[in-house]
């Protein structure tokens, strides 16, 4: 065990824990001591986190989720800002470090903005290409596809027909609600899987959702099964605005895409999603017509070789978790505190925030003046329509007409 040495690693899902799973086994083979947190959160997510802890726990596993603050972290693991479950500062760490829990993002926005990377002292990405873009934060590393080792094809097939494994995403990105008739008519030809994305699977708004994905499926899945395991039966994969088409690809399982937005309205500023990329280069088949859908997936598995050509961008090793214990370990044999590149990052991310907090203060204080000048405007307004009505000619002879002292051929009358 390496001296002065404790872990944190915190999970929202159970996506989160399966894409970093094997690297857990491999820190605790080494001795390095590590804490599970599931966060006890806020409304919203709290059924999916209850989940989460209770499943961790069916895989044998310890999470805790109250947070010793007495306890000095070495390291603070995290797939995203934990500050909308508590203060990172409850957790006591010297770094802080993000473990991706998707081989690549489909959804740049808001994944790759400034206020989601510059906290972090480093990123552990699947793919170069991820690492090279995100290095414009702050430190990033390469390390293997953890959750693949021991990643075995399972040759079964129900009813003889090949395995059709659709894997939506949620939100005003998922296909869910335009797909159904298609998969109704694939019934006839594929034995479909379906998994489904756990905020789909947990959102009130999202469940007439689920109704259809298990009413067209021969087999349904949540977040308590790994996506994994299903890329092991899976002949073909058809998704959407979803990381498992990575997934797929890395898994060497032909994905198509279907969404009924065209690829080109798939962009985060400047820069596209990597899927549209792909289908631009006709490596990834892509329809926004469901009657197309049984063509992509034809095509997808007829030109398996480009999509498998795409896993050069991944790094491999044997173990496929040597890489991630490697740069773990590395840090924790670091001090922070003596760094020259760490000083300067936090100067840049200091200032960047406090700009950040200076624009949104300032943005309320204009909201509030818009406010009262919208007031004065009205106010203005209406004097001056009580103005008009007062010197117009009907009012003033109904004030005539109804002055307790009218004048009458020139006379005062009571």
């Amino acid at each position: 065990m390496i001296n002065g040495t404790r872990i944190a690693i915190v999970f929202d899902d159970m996506v989160e824990f399966f894409s970093i799973k094997n690297g857990i086994d491999a820190l605790v083979k080494e001795g390095i001591p590590v804490d599970l947190i599931v966060p006890l959160a806020y409304s919203e997510r709290q059924a999916l986190l209850d989940e989460t802890f209770s499943e961790i726990r069916k895989h044998g596993y310890s999470p805790i989720r109250e947070i010793d603050e007495s306890i000095q972290y070495k390291i603070l693991l995290e797939p995203n800002p934990s500050s909308h479950y508590f203060s990172p500062a409850k957790i006591n760490h010297e770094y802080r470090i993000k473990y991706k829990y998707s081989l690549m993002t489909a959804k740049p926005a808001p994944i790759y903005s400034i206020n989601r990377n510059m906290v972090y002292d480093a990123i552990l990405c699947y793919t170069k290409r991820e690492a090279e873009i995100l290095s414009v934060h702050t430190k990033t590393f390469l390390v293997s596809p953890m959750r693949y080792k021991g990643f075995v094809k399972n040759l079964d097939r129900p009813e003889g027909k090949p395995i059709l494994l659709y894997s939506p995403t949620f939100g005003k990105n998922s296909s869910i609600s335009t797909v159904e008739t298609a998969l109704r008519i694939l019934k006839n030809k594929y034995y479909i899987i379906v998994k489904a994305h756990h905020l789909t699977q947990y959102r009130d708004n999202e469940k007439d959702r689920i109704s259809i994905l298990k009413n067209n499926s021969d087999e349904y899945y949540d977040q308590t099964t790994d996506l994994v395991e299903l890329l092991k039966r899976a002949d073909v994969v058809l998704s959407d605005n979803s990381g498992s088409i990575f997934e797929a690809i890395y898994a060497e399982v032909p994905v198509a895409v279907y969404h009924p937005v065209t690829l080109n309205d798939r962009k985060f500023d400047k820069l596209d999603t990597y899927q549209h990329q792909l289908a631009k280069r006709g490596i990834l088949p892509f329809t926004h017509t469901i009657d197309e859908i049984e063509a992509i997936l034809k095509e997808a598995m007829k030109n398996q070789e480009r999509q498998r050509a795409e896993k050069v961008d991944f790094l491999e090793t044997d173990d496929l978790t040597s890489p991630f214990v490697n740069v773990i370990k590395d840090f924790l044999c670091q001090n922070r505190d003596g760094s020259e590149f760490y000083a300067l990052h936090d100067i840049v991310r200091d200032t960047f925030n406090e700009q950040t907090e200076r624009i949104a203060s300032l943005e309320e204080e204009v909201s509030k003046l818009n406010e009262k000048t919208e007031r004065i405007e009205y106010l203005e307004g209406l004097a001056g329509e009580l103005s008009d009505l007062k010197n117009s000619k009907s009012y003033k002879l109904g004030r005539a007409l109804t002055s307790p002292y009218r004048t009458i051929k020139g006379k005062a009358a009571r």
